[in-house]
């Protein structure tokens, strides 16, 4: 089933994600938190983000913002 796109690009539509790392806690992996949102925010992790749908979509289902 094939659908058609109807309403596209508008800024009401926008869907921002963010990362925050948590400070540091019994419970928390402060650590691990901090190396995933470096990760996430690297020009790497960025570029998996970019990807990310492509092969499958053919067209990146996220759009990271250039920081």
């Amino acid at each position: 089933m094939k659908l058609a796109i109807v309403f596209q690009g508008d800024e009401s539509l926008r869907n921002t994600y963010a990362v925050l790392a948590p400070e540091a806690r019994a419970q928390v992996n402060a650590e691990g938190a901090r190396a995933l949102a470096d990760f996430l925010l690297s020009p790497e992790g960025r570029a998996i983000i970019g990807a990310f749908g492509v092969k499958a979509s053919g067209e990146p289902l996220f759009t990271p913002q250039a920081q």
